[in-house]
């Protein structure tokens, strides 16, 4: 069964600085131009982004699909990298909390 990308509300009308749910749980990037695909661990999520440790990174503006347990698949662009570390920013906004709930 094929997920499609969470729609949402534009991220970058939401404040950047809201609510973060500090976290640690797998989940996938995949690269949108190579079809790359990159195990990382979240650090934490909200509803406008993400930080995650990751063994690679990418180029600031890489745009990028999440697909984050219990919320989908989610399309962003990479709004910083600082090895081992990067943060994600979300075209839309998701429920952050869903990802807390266990499966």
């Amino acid at each position: 069964m094929e997920q499609r990308v969470q729609d949402s509300v534009p991220a970058d009308t939401v404040d950047r600085h809201g609510a973060r749910e500090s976290i640690f749980f797998g989940a996938t990037l995949i690269f949108e131009t190579t079809g790359e695909k990159l195990a990382v661990r979240v650090r934490n999520i909200s509803s406008g982004g993400m930080m995650v440790d990751c063994t690679i990174g990418g180029a600031i503006g890489d745009v990028v699909i999440a697909d984050i347990k219990n919320v989908g698949k989610v399309k962003g662009r990479i709004a910083w990298a600082v090895p081992p570390r990067m943060g994600i920013a979300f075209d839309h906004t998701i429920n952050a909390s869903l990802a807390r709930v266990k499966v």
